[in-house]
């Protein structure tokens, strides 16, 4: 019989020994819970797109998240703003191909691909998903967010005609069209989709002489010429392909000395939906040049901005108005600096530059993309 209290039966133990009823010891160093799926959640809507994208391979709980409806809806509403899409040159193509190139507004790549814009002219500068380019002969439509071609159309030589493209989308309906302007004699409208081809269309009541044109709303305007107090803008609805009443522009050439001392430059272009005359402007008074942004509102005209332009740049181009503090973002042309994107203060009468564009930037537009557009095409 064992003793009782015999080394080997307090080798051995029992149930009730203090080593078994002891609590757990403490994890490893180095190890953590799980973050809260509410914080994840937080985290992650708050990264950009490109960002997004890429942690739905981070694992499958992840992926789920992200191509969540409300997930979606949550980082639309934290990234309201539009992502910028350029035409950039690049020497990768013989024949200089172009490159179409997808930003946020921080400057981050989102999409770049190769090849697709093939032309000169980024003609869609509203917030629209699709955007049209264009080329001396030829133009296309393009999904930014796949970087397929969904439209390429050159359906003729026209080398030595002077042609016109427009693009953009018809309201109520939402369908994408584009229009050409052949040597003032021929008018042909294309609808995306309908495998009709160009059909020809009626002329503009009034010649068009100035290349520049922009979709507001589902309407075309046509500049007819530089002076805009005479019925100088065309409008071509969209959904009805019928010409409208033509109307004036802004009281920028009502004196003789206007373009002599003045007005260097008129376009015309989009702004928040709106239509807007863009006015390069000499001030003689001061002998400083202001690029002056004027917006149709209620069947009138407003000077909205009047942003001072710096020595050594041109061609200033507004894209948006931010939501937060009415700041107007554009970007001009600088000797030596090449693209830069800004940001006018019209409170302090100020400008910002927010980032330097690639140097192989030619052209610049917005476009309405979201993550759920790239969630949805699985990008």
């Amino acid at each position: 019989m064992m003793p009782r209290h015999s080394p080997e039966r307090h080798r051995h133990g029992s149930l009730s020994s203090p080593a078994a009823t002891s609590k757990p010891a403490p994890a490893a160093t180095g190890a953590c819970a799980p973050l809260p799926e509410e914080l994840i959640f937080d985290v992650l809507a708050r990264v950009p797109v490109k960002s997004a994208c890429r942690f739905r391979c981070a694992s499958r709980a992840w992926h789920a998240l992200i191509s969540d409806q409300a997930f979606l809806a949550a980082h639309r509403s934290r990234h309201a703003e539009p992502l910028l899409v350029a035409i950039t040159s690049s020497p990768d193509h013989a024949g200089g191909g172009r490159d179409l190139r997808l930003m946020d507004m921080d400057g981050n790549v989102v999409t770049v691909t190769k090849g697709a814009a093939g032309g000169l002219r980024l003609l869609s500068s509203s917030t629209d998903e699709l955007v049209g380019v264009a080329e001396v002969s030829s133009s296309r439509v393009i999904d930014p967010a796949t970087g397929k071609v969904l439209a390429n159309s050159s359906p003729r030589q026209m080398f030595g005609f002077y042609i016109m493209f427009g693009f953009g989308h018809a309201i109520p309906s939402g369908e994408y069209k584009m229009v050409r302007l052949v040597n003032n004699q021929t008018f042909e409208v294309f609808t995306l989709g309908d495998n009709a081809g160009w059909r020809r269309s009626k002329l503009p009541p009034i010649r068009v002489n100035e290349s520049s044109q922009v979709t507001a709303n589902g309407v075309m305007y046509f500049m007819v010429s530089r002076k805009l107090d005479d019925d100088g803008l065309l409008r071509f609805d969209l959904e009805s392909e019928e010409w409208m009443p033509a109307i004036k522009g802004p009281p920028i050439t009502s004196s003789p000395e206007a373009w002599w001392n003045g007005t260097q430059s008129v376009r015309i272009a989009e702004l928040n939906g709106i239509l807007c005359v863009i006015q390069s402007e000499m001030q003689a008074t001061s002998n400083h040049n202001c690029t002056n942004v004027w917006l149709r509102t209620d069947d009138s005209w407003i000077k909205a901005y009047s942003i001072p332009a710096a020595p050594s740049s041109y061609y200033y181009t507004p894209l948006m108005v931010t939501h937060d503090g009415g700041n107007l973002i554009f970007y001009c042309f600088f000797h030596g600096q090449g693209h830069l994107l800004r940001s006018y203060d019209p409170y302090t009468n100020t400008c910002t530059t927010l980032r330097r564009l690639d140097d192989s930037t030619e052209k610049v537009g917005l476009c309405s993309l979201h993550l759920d557009r790239f969630v949805l095409n699985k990008i």
